[in-house]
């Protein structure tokens, strides 16, 4: 198919395709060539092949407005998440439901864990799951995200950058506010067994963290939200609110933010640490746990600690 001058008043200016299996025919091939033409990625204007994964009946019954809501160019369901952010959701949300499949990663396709998708950008950007990608972005919808185990950045992960933020963070389609991530722990102690942190980081990893808001189902946390360690490894928490924990460590003083690295960095700007109750050993809302063979950087500014009831050495 040669494209070359073709005008549409709505939509399509080339091509404009109504079918439900739409994702399906545009995945045939390598970023759906076989119905791009001489369509470039880089240098076409992405309205000229646009569609929407819809029958012809539903087709029929929409509005103009929903119609134009719901269309997408082509080049979006074909190739790689926009703007390299995988999204994740927990369950389905106004008929988006998230599910861990190869083509997962969109808003209105989400993952639907942390795991799968550090794999699928591994595989789709590098070819296979061990490849290393530089950064990786994890974006959570407005929907949220329910983090029923903890998660732990470590090698494994395939990256040695790995972002979490809000819905198209620093797009004109970002969602207003923050995106929640609710640690659901179901009161259930096991989940914590051997476990550094809810959100941790070992082995010379960067996490940043962007316009999150953390909260839990009011369980009681043992362990830290946040923890890292080893050398070189580095936390970011930017425009992140942290609301309604119940924190008691069982062991000794812990941080709901715990740094126990030997080189390495803290940022924080811009965050909410409000409602927290420490209690058990007690601790900290930020906590450094270093010695005297410790390097630790640290830059904390725009913070602001709200209703924080701590115990012991807090």
């Amino acid at each position: 198919m040669k494209i070359l001058g073709n005008t549409a008043d709505k939509g399509g200016q080339s091509i404009y395709i109504i079918m439900s299996e739409l994702q399906e025919l545009c995945r045939i091939g390598t970023a759906g060539e076989y119905m791009k033409g001489n369509y470039s990625d880089t240098d076409s204007d992405e309205n000229e092949l646009e569609g929407i994964p819809i029958s012809f009946d539903q087709f029929q019954a929409l509005t103009s407005e929903q119609i134009v809501k719901q269309q997408r160019p082509l080049e979006y369901i074909c190739t790689n998440p926009q703007e390299d952010i995988w999204h994740l959701q927990t369950g389905a949300v106004q008929s988006i439901e998230s599910e861990d499949q190869y083509w997962c990663g969109n808003t209105d396709e989400p993952c639907e864990s942390i795991e799968y998708a550090l794999m699928q950008i591994s595989i789709r950007k590098g070819g296979s799951e061990t490849t290393f990608i530089s950064e990786k972005k994890i974006g959570i919808t407005e929907g949220g995200f329910e983090l029923s185990d903890p998660i732990e950045f470590n090698q494994q992960s395939y990256s040695g950058d790995i972002k979490i933020m809000k819905q198209m963070y620093k797009t004109t389609s970002a969602i207003q506010g923050n995106a929640e991530i609710k640690i659901k722990k179901d009161n259930n102690d096991s989940k914590e067994d051997g476990k550094q942190g809810w959100i941790s980081s070992v082995g010379g990893i960067t996490v940043r963290i962007y316009e999150i808001k953390i909260t839990t189902d009011q369980s009681i946390l043992a362990i830290p939200v946040f923890y890292i360690q080893d050398t070189n490894t580095q936390l970011e928490l930017d425009t992140v609110t942290i609301s309604g924990i119940n924190f008691s460590p069982t062991t000794q003083a812990k941080g709901i933010v715990h740094i126990n690295t030997i080189i390495g960095a803290f940022i924080a700007q811009n965050n909410v640490f409000e409602n927290i109750t420490i209690e058990g050993e007690g601790g900290n809302a930020i906590r450094f746990d270093n010695n005297i063979n410790s390097t630790i950087t640290a830059s904390i500014s725009n913070c602001s600690f709200k209703n924080i009831n701590a115990k012991a050495d807090s």
